[in-house]
């Protein structure tokens, strides 16, 4: 905003333009492990395909993972 004030009105693309990519980058770097860490969507359905005297100890297992995962998730978001 500065520069554009500084331009008096005039919008320079080329300024703007690898700040833009920088801001896209720098989301996409950190969306990607932290939509892994959020969504677990995909681990829950995989418990329907199981037999039932498997179910159990999937359940438990996966239990495990999805708290190691949300922690992890709420540690970095914090």
């Amino acid at each position: 905003m500065h520069k554009i004030y500084e331009n008096k009105g005039d919008f320079d693309l080329l300024y703007q333009l690898p700040i833009t990519i920088y801001s896209y980058l720098i989301t996409a770097i950190f969306n990607a492990p932290l939509g892994y860490l959020a969504l677990s969507n995909d681990s829950i359905l995989k418990i329907k395909e199981y037999k039932s005297n498997k179910i159990i100890m999937k359940a438990k297992i996966l239990n495990r993972i999805l708290t190691f995962k949300f922690i992890c998730y709420f540690i970095i978001c914090f």
